[in-house]
């Protein structure tokens, strides 16, 4: 997508505020994902037919059946219901729904701000206020320090992270000067 298309489509969205507006992930990626694992699902069954196979080739074969199957089964189901992952925005609030868990992420807006992009990786983080959450100690909370963010979105919904994190900024900018 384009940075005129993303534009567009930002503005697009703030046209439909106060919400709730929902945007989901994309299911192309998901059912290239659970692709990808059906290929190694199968190519374990392929080697698993193979003559004269050795403990250690059977262990390894099922493993990788197994592993890779329950993989292939996880991804097609986040890609056929789009529920499982999505961020709705609302005139009072967000919440992100990463894998059927609700309240991961979820901040009303005059306590979200700061909305910017990690460097590192492909996610917006944002500065909670309301002393809901406390960032557990790790690399990844080092990291949203140093970009002053304590909350993270690990999702960009159709978006680059830099567009999310506009979005995002303008939306929440509009919701605290309505209420």
């Amino acid at each position: 997508m384009s940075i005129a298309d993303e534009q567009k489509k930002i503005e697009e969205i703030l046209a439909q505020f106060p919400g709730p507006v929902t945007l989901h992930v994309s299911r192309r990626e998901w059912f290239g994902l659970a692709a990808g694992f059906l290929v190694f699902a199968a190519m374990g069954v392929w080697l698993l037919n193979r003559a004269d196979p050795t403990l250690y080739h059977l262990i390894m074969c099922w493993t990788g059946i197994i592993l890779f199957g329950t993989g292939a089964a996880g991804t097609f189901y986040v890609a056929v219901f789009p529920q499982t992952n999505q961020l709705t925005l609302r005139h009072n609030n967000f919440e992100a729904v990463d894998l059927f868990k609700r309240n991961n992420c979820s901040a009303e807006w005059q306590h979200a701000s700061n909305f910017t992009t990690m460097t590192s990786h492909k996610w917006v983080g944002f500065y909670d206020d309301s002393g809901a959450f406390v960032a557990p100690p790790s690399s990844l909370s080092a990291s949203l320090q140093t970009i002053r963010c304590n909350r993270l979105l690990s999702r960009t919904y159709g978006f680059t992270a830099e567009a999310l994190a506009e979005l995002m900024s303008r939306w929440g900018e509009k919701a605290v000067q309505q209420s």
